[in-house]
């Protein structure tokens, strides 16, 4: 009877493991960038903010080895 215990507990916790891909988190040596002040032109401050979401795309793939293109 405590043999059938067991197994029957083996078997219903067998159907709960998954496993899940872990990522490391790495250290990176990039400046931080400063943020975009707000100018007052909406047609300055969106192409600003634009070009410094470039520049923060970059320093992930730079942080991720890859080169930018």
């Amino acid at each position: 009877m405590r043999w059938i215990c067991i197994l029957l507990t083996l078997l219903c916790f067998s159907g709960c493991i998954e496993y899940q891909k872990v990522l490391v988190p790495t250290s990176c040596d990039v400046p931080k960038r400063d943020k975009p002040s707000q100018s007052g032109d909406l047609l300055k401050d969106l192409r600003a903010i634009l070009i410094y979401s470039e520049f923060i795309e970059q320093d992930l793939e730079f942080c991720r080895g890859r080169k930018p293109p």
